[in-house]
């Protein structure tokens, strides 16, 4: 062998570090059947490097990668490493018999989980005597809690919620991740209330619906929300003002008020099913550039895009009604055609736009004041043959004559 070659040698040692990346029983045999120095490589172990524990007969110490691995805890050994987070109570436990009783068990601890009924001066006990322990999850027991007395937190955890779970949490020091636990199928009677450092949710696949507030100024930066929910309420994401992604379920058929209210999210896709957008549901959306509403969309309510930033919109077939202010003060708006299907264009619908022409489908029985006021650069409007409009439609646009459908085919 050269010496080149042996530069890339697998020794039983280099094995034994690879193996750490194992996952499973079965890894370590098969390495095993490789060659004949490697079939006492498990022996070699002093330790488990995965949490299933039969094949290392020589370990002095074990190590806890789950909750389950804790169940499994094999007596008698040397030390005991919790790679996985533990209850408060349990450290604490511990810590008093090691600190007076001079115990021969050593533990290491990594992360602890929490409860809302923990006392602080216990946390700052524990990580006083475990150093560079972090507190991994937050756990409430109760239904109130300020938990900007932990500073450490990154995380909290809402377990055994019931329909009737109610929680308000209180943070405002530093960005943590909220996680919901699979099983709950609604979510009401929470709120994070002045949690503008929470960035980040993950909600389960369980879900069918987002009850009003839920996330309403929060600072989550983007939002995934799971198939299967088919409602979303009142002011849920409302001034979520660092909100930019939002992704809506095929299932989804209810998008409340308000909803999207004064975020900065840039594109939106309204998926098919829904059949009414909510009144002022992304008012305020600066940011907003692209919409993609769906064919089973029957009508878009009051100021619903008012203030936000579209250039052009496709309205579909099916709609019958543009509730009041739906489009106004969107001043970056130049194109829009409008269905065969529509009825109804409420009041100030288009007013403070910048589109040139628009044609009245011949459908249309009602066309309200206002309509398209201070539209300055509207210039060409064809009207139904017989539609009820007030002249004031059009107040302080460039129009110089209003044309009819018979007047234009003449």
């Amino acid at each position: 062998m050269t010496e080149e070659f042996k530069k890339y040698e697998l020794t039983i040692d280099f094995i034994m570090i690879l193996g750490k990346y194992f996952k499973e029983n079965k890894d370590f045999i098969n390495i095993m059947k490789v060659t004949k120095k490697y079939q006492e490589l498990v022996q070699m172990y002093h330790f488990n490097p995965i949490s299933d524990t039969s094949l290392f007969e020589n370990m002095q110490t074990q190590h806890f990668y789950t909750e389950n691995d804790i169940n499994n805890k094999k007596n008698g050994l040397y030390q005991y490493i919790y790679w996985v987070a533990v209850n408060a109570d349990e450290i604490l436990d511990y810590l008093v018999k090691y600190k007076y009783n001079d115990t021969k068990e050593k533990r290491k601890y990594h992360s602890i989980c929490i409860d809302s009924n923990t006392n602080k001066n216990d946390i700052d006990f524990i990580q006083n005597e475990c150093k560079n322990i972090k507190i991994k999850e937050f756990e409430f027991k109760n239904n109130f809690c300020d938990i900007s007395k932990f500073p450490n937190i990154n995380n909290i955890v809402l377990k055994n919620l019931s329909s009737d779970s109610k929680y308000h949490i209180v943070y405002t020091r530093k960005n943590i991740s909220i996680t919901l636990p699979e099983g709950i199928t609604t979510i009401e009677n929470i709120s994070f209330g002045c949690c503008k450092q929470l960035t980040n949710i993950i909600l389960p696949k369980s879900l069918k619906e987002i009850n009003n507030n839920f996330f309403s100024s929060t600072g989550i930066t983007t939002i995934n929300i799971p198939e299967g929910v088919t409602r979303i309420g009142n002011n849920c994401f409302s001034n979520c003002k660092q909100l930019t992604n939002v992704i809506l379920p095929s299932s989804l058929i209810e998008l409340g008020n308000c909803v999207f209210r004064n975020t900065s999210i840039t594109s939106i896709i309204i998926p098919e099913g829904l059949t009414k957008i909510g009144y002022n549901c992304f008012e305020y959306c600066k940011q907003l550039t692209n919409v993609i509403l769906p064919t089973s969309l029957k009508e878009i309510s009051k100021y619903a895009f008012y203030k936000s930033s579209i250039t052009e919109i496709l309205i579909p077939e099916g709609i019958t009604k543009i509730g009041n202010g739906c489009f106004d003060n969107c001043s970056e708006l130049t194109n829009i055609k409008l269905p065969a299907s529509l009825i109804e264009i409420d009041d100030r619908a288009f007013s403070y736009t910048n589109i040139t022409t628009i044609t009245i489908p011949e459908g249309v029985t009602k066309i309200e004041n206002g309509c398209f006021y201070h539209c300055d650069n509207l210039k060409s409007i064809i009207l139904p043959s017989s539609p009820k409009y007030d002249i004031f439609c059009v107040f302080d646009t460039n129009i110089k004559k209003l044309f009819t459908y018979e007047q234009n085919n003449n």
